[in-house]
């Protein structure tokens, strides 16, 4: 199968097949439904209603493909020319397959989610990481008030910590105790099937009240 991929510098932000319409409707990468932001996007919380859904960093907007009818995703970015890849059909389809809807706020996310509403997003995944280059601001424990603010009583924040260097666990559990919270970590190691299918190992936390 025949593969469009984005990368920045070391880091493999998404990869998409393009020559089959069936293929390009299974998210590839770190986005696979049993990995580590796939499986509490099909898990968590709020089944009875159209989620409203927040994605800071939209790399090729895979995460759209978990957007159900009548929900909306709002994806936060910081890089317009993330924006244009993701949106050009040439590249990249995910933005037109998913069920539901989806807006675009281009700037910092930490600072663009300030104007959010209060308790206004069911999910907020924070995914602005990159294997060589993590925005640490991202994860100050004022950050993460923040988002956790932006949530609905029963939201959770999923934080993608998948990187070479950092170990990104420790502090995010940290926070999570010292806020009364509760914080669930998972590794996902594909298999031989799922590596196949072009799954790779992800790294996540699920904070939540």
């Amino acid at each position: 199968l025949n593969t469009h991929r984005l990368l920045h510098g070391t880091t493999t932000h998404g990869e998409q097949v393009i020559d089959s319409l069936a293929e390009q409707r299974i998210p590839r990468a770190y986005y696979g439904p049993n990995g580590s932001l796939g499986f509490p996007l099909t898990t968590l919380p709020v089944e009875q209603r159209s989620r409203r859904l927040a994605v800071i960093g939209l790399g090729t907007g895979a995460l759209n493909l978990y957007s159900r009818e009548g929900e909306h995703i709002d994806f936060y970015e910081i890089d317009p020319t993330i924006k244009d890849i993701a949106s050009n059909p040439d590249y990249f389809t995910y933005l037109s397959l998913g069920k539901g809807t989806h807006s675009f706020f281009i700037g910092d996310g930490r600072l663009k989610m300030q104007d959010a509403s209060p308790g206004e997003y069911d999910l907020i995944v924070v995914d602005a990481f990159g294997s060589d280059s993590i925005p640490v601001h991202l994860l100050t424990a004022e950050a993460l008030d923040i988002f956790i603010s932006r949530l609905k009583a029963d939201g959770a924040l999923i934080v993608h910590i998948s990187n070479r260097y950092l170990d990104l666990e420790p502090p995010l559990g940290r926070y999570a105790s010292e806020r009364g919270y509760t914080a669930l970590a998972r590794s996902h190691r594909p298999d031989q099937a799922e590596q196949s299918r072009g799954q790779f190992r992800c790294d996540g936390v699920v904070i939540a009240r």
